[in-house]
């Protein structure tokens, strides 16, 4: 019988143990138990507070972050090199880059934040799973490219939108995004865009929206590009490729010198999703299938 409570006691012993070195982890560490999770991402639409695992506040060319080891400094250019979710603050004269693992998401809320970066795009996915760019309620937004980019390398042509990414990016949020893109296009992905709400305007110099495997608006994202080519284009060539989808509450307003939606091999827009044009070219544009009822399109005025 003692010995039944004594292996119990030292059972609890162990255990009381064990909960305080992670409590005191934790708390020696300067981090929570969240950071380097992506918070189940996909599905949110709003970031709660308590989630937010750094804060970086933006004066100029100078980065103060919160805790230390998250971002790293490439001349004037400020690099992302954890996952993990950041709230952004100020206004940054330079580029603002995430390279991280492919498996790993990062989370930018900008909240009342702007980038001006005088020599490339504003903000450049270099690496990620995936990146998402959320403005919240209440708040806006301003992101501003060069006239004309600096590349490293001789010859490169990447990145060419004042938001690019090498991977998949998504907006979401219930503030106001603006994209002001003076060289090419305004936001141009190497893989899938998602818009899942909020409201983002993009003024491109080329294609306003330009996504290679997809472009996606969803829920009540609200889009207004304006373009001096295409509206939004998905030119992708790879199975599951080149496919643009407007559903649910989404509405795209775009005004643009040739197509308003371009894609290679599909363009779906069902449920209330619904585009306003006011363009040159073609309304809808694809080389493959288009599933777009008459309804869904509304001239621009």
């Amino acid at each position: 019988m003692s010995r039944g409570i004594c292996k119990s006691s030292l059972l609890i012993t162990m255990l009381t143990l064990l909960l305080t070195s992670l409590i005191c982890l934790a708390s020696c560490s300067g981090t929570t138990l969240h950071e380097d999770h992506d918070h189940g991402a996909e599905g949110m639409i709003s970031t709660p507070d308590d989630a937010v695992d750094y804060t970086l506040t933006f004066d100029g060319k100078t980065c103060l972050a919160s805790r230390g080891g998250a971002v790293a400094k490439d001349g004037n250019n400020v690099v992302i090199i954890k996952s993990g979710v950041y709230r952004l603050t100020g206004h940054f004269d330079g580029q603002l880059r995430v390279s991280v693992a492919d498996t790993e998401h990062v989370t930018l809320i900008m909240d009342d934040f702007s980038i001006t970066c005088p020599d490339s795009a504003a903000l450049h996915v270099v690496n990620a799973g995936c990146v998402y760019v959320e403005v919240p309620e209440g708040k806006t937004a301003t992101l501003t490219d060069a006239a004309t980019y600096v590349y490293d390398i001789p010859g490169e042509t990447k990145p060419n939108a004042c938001v690019y990414a090498a991977d998949d990016i998504t907006f979401r949020g219930l503030g106001k995004l603006v994209v002001n893109a003076n060289y090419n296009n305004g936001i141009g992905c190497n893989n899938d865009i998602v818009f899942m709400s909020g409201d983002v305007t993009v003024n491109a110099k080329n294609n306003g929206i330009k996504g290679s495997g997809s472009v996606s608006l969803v829920n009540t994202a609200k889009v207004t590009v304006m373009g001096a080519e295409d509206g939004i284009k998905s030119d992708g060539i790879n199975p599951d490729e080149g496919v643009i989808l407007m559903s649910g509450q989404a509405v795209a307003y775009i005004s643009c010198a040739d197509d308003a939606l371009q894609a290679v091999y599909d363009i779906t827009i069902k449920d209330s999703a619904r585009v306003y044009y006011d363009c040159e070219g073609n309304i809808i544009n694809s080389d493959g299938s288009s599933d777009v009822p008459d309804s869904a399109l509304i001239p621009w005025d």
